[in-house]
């Protein structure tokens, strides 16, 4: 038992350490693995998943999913391929419970006014 623990323990460090291994030196692979949903059901089901956990693991601080490169990596591996209606309810209840803990996905249109936004505001 106390070894499980341990390795539940391990696993959620690595999971949840933005400056660690992972999301770390290992992020442009780990991104690169979740843009293969479209190929692979498998890591599209497991994105899931992840993002199942990470909106559990809210008390824990900083969470993943306040970073919006990995966020969106995550969102965009679950909706690469059509979920059926059950998911798609799903996701749509862990997108509002992270809204609702001040997490939220940023559009591309959002990213690129935020881009201009702080573009204009220095040449000023």
């Amino acid at each position: 038992m106390r070894a499980r623990q341990e390795g539940i323990y391990n696993i959620k460090c690595i999971l949840l350490d933005l400056k660690g291994c992972l999301w770390g030196k290992l992020r442009k692979e780990a991104f690169a693995m979740l843009s293969t949903t479209k190929e692979n059901s498998t890591i599209q089901q497991n994105s899931f998943y992840l993002l199942e956990w990470f909106a559990d693991e809210l008390g824990e601080a900083p969470n993943p999913l306040s970073d919006q490169q990995i966020l969106g990596a995550i969102y965009n591996a679950i909706t690469a391929q059509p979920l059926n209606i059950r998911a798609s309810g799903s996701l749509d209840k862990i997108m509002k419970n992270l809204a609702e803990h001040g997490i939220t996905l940023q559009t591309e249109n959002e990213r690129i006014a935020g881009v201009t936004l702080a573009c204009s505001t220095v040449s000023s």
